[in-house]
């Protein structure tokens, strides 16, 4: 627990056209109307940039359920690691990594709003970043739920780096267990990614689970038939299933 270096949020089992872009702007500014008006907030000004709106980045909220895992020394390290990236951002605040770090540290802490403000700013100053989009879809998706919002998260995240293989079952995961409403098929994303990224193993593993847990046998045959040309490795577990399927 040591390592706090800016990386990615760990994903839990379980584009950017014109057009995106401006919603995401009204997301952002609609939002924090609304952060305004329920949190105590702070407005600080960075010369040319616009100004942020947002929890006092050195504010140090524990939810103590949340840290109950770490010890005193890991505590005050963590601690320092967001006062580092404070201070990093009064010298220059035109940078990603501090604000993702700021996020990551109170998100450590269970403080999720202040997450969301330090990660919201980065995406709004570094708009084809990956890594901030990314953990604010997973922070809308599960810990603060907003899925429309997590879903404009991790569109943006793979228009901007089309590579990322875990977005896409992400946002299938977002549309399968929580975003139904949407009316997306959770397959879609699946093979949207296939399509950008083709014969990743990955995808085409999640893409055969997901058919045979729907009962789609068609499907699933195809994808796991499709995995074993992609990693022969696998054939005599994947042939195993594939009987079970009736193939």
């Amino acid at each position: 627990m040591d390592d706090f270096s800016p990386k990615l949020k760990t994903m839990r089992p379980e584009f950017i056209g014109f057009a995106l872009m401006a919603a995401l702007i009204l997301a952002v500014l609609g939002g924090r109307i609304y952060w305004d008006q329920t949190h105590k907030i702070k407005s600080k000004n960075f010369g040319n940039l616009p100004p942020y709106i947002g929890r006092d980045l050195r504010e140090w909220k524990i939810d103590p359920k949340e840290v109950a895992v770490f010890s005193s020394e890991q505590l005050s390290q963590l601690h320092q690691k967001l006062l580092d990236a404070a201070g990093s951002i009064d010298v220059n605040a035109d940078q990603l990594d501090p604000w993702i770090i700021a996020g990551l540290m109170k998100h450590e802490i269970g403080d999720n709003q202040g997450a969301r403000d330090a990660w919201e700013y980065a995406s709004l100053i570094r708009p084809k970043n990956i890594v901030s989009f990314i953990n604010l879809g997973d922070l809308y998706f599960h810990d603060l739920p907003n899925f429309p919002r997590a879903e404009l998260m991790y569109k943006t995240a793979i228009q901007n780096d089309a590579k990322v293989i875990r977005d896409y079952v992400s946002l299938s995961d977002l549309y399968r267990y929580s975003y139904q409403s949407a009316g997306i098929n959770p397959a879609a994303p699946l093979l949207e990614g296939l399509q950008k990224n083709p014969n990743n193993e990955d995808l085409t593993s999640y893409a055969a689970e997901y058919y045979e847990e729907i009962g789609n046998k068609t499907e699933a045959i195809f994808y796991f038939r499709k995995l074993m040309q992609i990693d022969p490795a696998k054939s005599s577990d994947v042939e195993q299933t594939l009987k079970s399927l009736g193939a």
